[in-house]
């Protein structure tokens, strides 16, 4: 009785990465700076309201996430 074995490719963590980020991580920081688009865009905090919270995601998913 042997011990039945598969053949598994080596690249199972493969991730798709653009600009430095993987690809969820890109769609939440768009999805964040769109919501925030929509909701302050027409204020005159717009640099502060929108870019602020969506930049500080995007360095803690880039330095932040091991």
């Amino acid at each position: 009785m042997g011990l039945n074995t598969t053949p598994v490719a080596k690249c199972l963590d493969k991730k798709l990465i653009l600009l430095g980020y993987e690809i969820p991580d890109l769609l939440l920081i768009f999805f964040t700076l769109s919501i925030l688009n929509f909701l302050f865009g027409n204020t005159d905090q717009k640099l502060l309201l929108v870019w602020g919270p969506s930049l500080t995601i995007a360095g803690l998913l880039r330095y932040g996430k091991v």
